[in-house]
């Protein structure tokens, strides 16, 4: 009988195990995103691959764009490498899930390094290169692509390395029992590509404005437009967007609205209004419009990192198109270095001239 009951006992604790192994082992979305973000972090996109729909994953081959040019050959490989090198320092947070039947959203804060400066100062370094050739007729006839690339290569070496810090939503659809990512966004291609994605979607939307603006006004209603733009008593005032700063305040770690992050974090509140129906979203027409310094390096500038979002209410409408004439609400937080060191606000017009700035108190 004592036999009997420690076979018994023993029985019921291995169908335990078992139950508890396939609860364990459940597919879920989120082990599926986290299960992207490893494989990123070491840039395997084969294995990145098996956790997004196969409906949506490209077909095209990683090799089929290799450069048969040597020179193109090396800095591509240059890049690669930058990149490779800053997905090992993503770091994220699975902030929270909606799952309902066979689709999800997983909510995710994302650290990452931001190279979208050295694709925009890249590109603005060769048309200023291009310009001065065109008018004074030494003009080459060199690949406009590799020079860029070139100057890139060039930047990444000396550029200091800066990081920003995201809050994405990412889709996730059930298929026959397992979970995949449904499609790839901008945000989680950021992550993984230095912020590139954006920046270069952000530069092709300029080249397309200037050359709309050049083929309906003069050269010199364009350039008084670029002087009109103001910062002035928490307000920025340009010919394509109006931000009302409306209030800010530092809030400590592990506090609502910087519950994740590590450092303290200053954090505006603003109103971002659409004037020229310019696309628009309230994110970038405040990261385009200003950038957050603390003074307290006596040899460099000191410029803050974006942190993470501060006000949730703000996770649906961050992104949203500002229609012509409408105004939405968001919010944006800088990790601070000090919590001593007032941070000064810089604002800049498109041309990258200074329209102002404020210095706010942090003590």
């Amino acid at each position: 009988m004592k036999i009997m009951r420690k076979y018994l006992c023993c029985l019921f604790s291995v169908l335990l195990m078992i139950g508890l192994v396939a609860c364990q082992s459940a597919p879920k979305p989120e082990d599926t995103v986290k299960g992207y973000f490893e494989a990123g972090k070491n840039f395997d996109t084969a294995k990145m691959s098996s956790f997004v729909n196969p409906k949506n994953v490209s077909s095209g081959s990683s090799s089929s764009g290799t450069s048969s040019d040597s020179g193109e050959a090396e800095l591509e490989k240059y890049c690669m490498d930058y990149l490779k090198g800053n997905a090992k320092k993503i770091t994220y947070h699975i902030k929270g899930s909606d799952v309902k039947d066979s689709t999800a959203t997983i909510t995710v804060d994302c650290k990452y390094v931001d190279g979208s400066p050295i694709l925009r100062d890249a590109v603005s370094d060769y048309m200023v290169k291009a310009f001065g050739e065109a008018f004074s007729g030494t003009q080459s006839s060199s690949n406009s692509s590799k020079e860029i690339a070139q100057i890139m290569t060039d930047k990444m070496k000396t550029a200091k390395e800066t990081f920003t810090t995201k809050t994405i939503k990412i889709n996730c659809v059930k298929i026959d029992k397992k979970w995949y990512i449904d499609k790839i966004n901008d945000d989680l291609s950021d992550v993984f590509l230095s912020g590139f994605v954006s920046a270069g979607k952000e530069i092709s939307k300029s080249f397309s404005n200037s050359n709309s603006s050049a083929s309906s006004e003069s050269g010199d209603k364009s350039n008084s437009s670029l002087s009109a733009s103001k910062f002035k008593n928490n307000i920025l005032t340009t010919d394509d967007l109006k931000i009302e700063i409306t209030k800010y305040k530092v809030i400590a770690p592990g506090k609502k609205g910087n519950e994740y992050g590590e450092k303290p974090v200053i954090a505006f509140w603003y109103k971002a209004t659409n004037i020229s129906g310019k696309e628009l979203d309230p994110n970038n027409a405040w990261l385009m419009s200003f950038k957050a310094i603390q003074d307290n390096d006596p040899n460099s500038v000191n410029e803050l990192n974006i942190g993470s979002l501060p006000d949730d209410k703000f996770l649906d409408t961050q992104s949203h198109e500002i229609k012509k004439g409408g105004t939405v609400e968001n919010a944006v937080a800088y990790e601070l270095s000090d919590t001593k060191t007032p941070v000064t606000l810089k604002a800049t017009d498109p041309s990258g001239k200074n329209s102002g700035e404020q210095i706010f108190d942090i003590k």
